[in-house]
């Protein structure tokens, strides 16, 4: 937090420096505080990458989950190569928002960069479900359970699957 606070008051204009605290913030459960890095970082420019990624956090939070994805799709369109990040991002919209094959789309595009990731698998997890291939599901689910991935919230699926 420390850098980050020095970030800023050597350079108290830049917007990724107020970005990347403000999700510290949330990490350590002070939403408050890094709601106000946001707003900050949408005061100095509202069109900066990091800005639009605070905005699209932030909508995530309240359960916008159709505001973030627009929000994903503007930076996926405006990159020739978008951040696989960006991708896994606004699937996790998809699949909130009940549009799984959209979802399952940008999942198989980023499934050769998120093999270490547990969200991946839970993510996929969910599609399949909703596809009704409840035997991937569940391989899916175990795989990110395996990873590590919220147990409690990962076994409420698994056992969906059966």
């Amino acid at each position: 937090m420390e850098d980050y606070n020095t970030l800023i008051r050597l350079y108290p204009d830049e917007v990724e420096a107020y970005y990347r605290r403000g999700v510290l913030y949330l990490e350590l459960n002070n939403r408050a505080k890094g709601e106000a890095d946001f707003r900050k970082a949408n005061e100095l420019d509202p069109d900066h990458f990091f800005t639009l990624l605070s905005k699209a956090l932030l909508f995530k939070l309240n359960d916008d989950w159709e505001a973030a994805e627009k929000i994903y799709t503007r930076l996926i369109e405006s990159e020739a190569h978008p951040d696989p990040s960006i991708l896994l991002n606004r699937a996790e919209c998809y699949v909130y928002s009940g549009q799984t094959f959209r979802a399952a789309a940008d999942l198989r595009t980023v499934e050769p960069t998120q093999r270490d990731n547990p969200y991946f698998y839970f993510l996929r997890g969910r599609v399949r479900l909703d596809q009704f291939d409840k035997v991937a599901a569940r391989a899916d689910f175990n795989k990110a359970k395996e990873m590590g991935y919220d147990l409690p919230v990962v076994d409420e699926w698994i056992e969906k699957t059966r």
